[in-house]
């Protein structure tokens, strides 16, 4: 059973795809291949990674495209957002939000952004840093 529920926000992804030797990219690797995190997903969440890491800006090509978001579908679940009445400034990131408190009333679940600013200041939203400091000392200690 997995220790750790993660929402991935697509920042991260491409931050990981622009840049492969960076924080970022260790934090979805790991989330992609670890056992002990299962990334939780919805149709929304997922329609928007596809659709950002395809923009011709990022200049992604699609096999690196399709791989990644082959991958981050093995390690998921699918989970129903519960609405909440939330505002936010980027209207975008509530579906984020929502999906990481869903997901908080079954198992502990945390948000992973490169934007934190953009989210409430509580403990479980986290940049990719603060993820992986946290993972691996409590994967340390509990091994």
């Amino acid at each position: 059973m997995s220790k750790y529920y993660v929402v991935i926000d697509t920042n991260v992804i491409v931050s990981s795809l622009l840049k492969k030797d960076s924080i970022p990219r260790l934090a979805l690797e790991f989330c992609m291949f670890c056992n002990d995190v299962t990334i939780i997903l919805n149709n929304d969440i997922y329609g928007e990674y596809d659709s950002v890491l395809r923009r011709k800006k990022f200049g992604f090509d699609e096999y690196t495209v399709d791989n990644i978001l082959k991958n981050i579908l093995a390690n998921s679940i699918y989970i129903k957002s519960d609405e909440f009445d939330l505002v936010f400034e980027d209207k975008s990131d509530v579906k984020f939000y929502e999906l990481t408190l869903t997901g908080k009333k079954e198992k502990e679940s945390f948000l992973l952004t490169g934007n934190k600013k953009h989210f409430p200041n509580e403990y479980f939203v986290m940049n990719p840093r603060e993820f992986l400091n946290m993972a691996f000392i409590k994967y340390n200690l509990s091994k």
